[in-house]
């Protein structure tokens, strides 16, 4: 992506039941709108912590997360890091799995 551009990345998670982001670049040249976060399966609840925590009721054996990523119109060029902890238990997230994706902003 370029800055200034907002871009979404999916991300197809298996057996899961509450997901929140656990880790976002610390930096304001990359950021997610978490309003905007969608799912293949509505959430039956959301957590309003920050970031968020949405939940399920029962196991989802599949779930597609569309997640909008917006570069600032003066981001650095580089590889951000995000990371969602994914759980097939309600919260609290005792033993959540770690799933990462990367976003790249041309420099």
């Amino acid at each position: 992506m370029t800055p200034g551009e907002t871009a979404t990345t999916e991300i197809v998670v298996r057996e899961v039941q509450s997901i929140q982001f656990n880790d976002t670049p610390d930096s304001d040249d990359v950021s997610v709108d978490f309003g905007d976060v969608s799912f293949s399966t509505r959430p039956d609840g959301t957590l309003e912590s920050f970031p968020p925590t949405w939940t399920w009721e029962g196991t989802q054996s599949s779930l597609t997360v569309t997640v909008p990523v917006t570069a600032a119109e003066d981001a650095e060029g580089g590889t951000y890091r995000f990371t969602l902890a994914v759980s097939d238990e309600e919260p609290p997230l005792d033993n959540p799995r770690t799933v990462t994706f990367n976003v790249t902003v041309e420099g």
